[in-house]
């Protein structure tokens, strides 16, 4: 993401403008919110997996 939008500015910022190199920013910036959306889901589904396993395991050996 942050290349994405440092790339993005750069272009902005340039007399001679690449729709191209706009489109891959684009593309980057897009994977980026991507890939936090999904890292973040994976960390609250590993979370509450874990919980719901250890509350699971100590019901199982009856570790009350």
């Amino acid at each position: 993401m942050i290349m994405g939008y440092s790339e993005m500015k750069a272009l902005k910022d340039k007399k001679k403008y690449s729709s191209s190199g706009e489109k891959y920013a684009s593309f980057a910036i897009w994977c980026g919110w991507i890939s936090v959306s999904v890292g973040g889901l994976m960390i609250i589904l590993g979370v509450t997996v874990s919980t719901w396993f250890f509350q699971w395991f100590r019901d199982v050996q009856y570790f009350k």
